[in-house]
């Protein structure tokens, strides 16, 4: 759920919402991830780590170019079934483009 009480979103925020693995993929170009100019750190929870890694591996994005630091959940794997989603996820059209203002790291 994109709602949680426990992670009251401020009032007039506006920014992205929601699961890393459904929010990111939909602001990731498919062509720059597979031009070998871009590289990907992926950081937390082993569940979301393998799941965009195979992802970006089915796409074809070479993996010299993913790398990871996983803090729990090691083992956790993404179904085919959520593999196969994300990467037509990420081989749709970019669904908006994202500013960024140095004040979201």
């Amino acid at each position: 759920s994109l709602h949680d009480e426990r992670y009251p979103v401020p009032m007039g925020f506006e920014g992205l919402r929601g699961r890393v693995t459904q929010v990111v993929p939909r602001l990731l170009d498919a062509s720059n991830l597979l031009s070998g100019k871009t590289h990907i750190h992926l950081i937390g929870n082993g569940g979301m780590v393998n799941h965009l890694r195979e992802g970006f591996a089915a796409l074809g994005m070479a993996g010299e170019c993913v790398t990871q630091e996983i803090y729990f959940n090691h083992k956790l794997k993404a179904t085919p079934a959520e593999v196969s989603d994300l990467v037509d996820i990420l081989k749709a059209p970019v669904e908006q483009s994202q500013a960024w203002s140095g004040a979201e790291t």
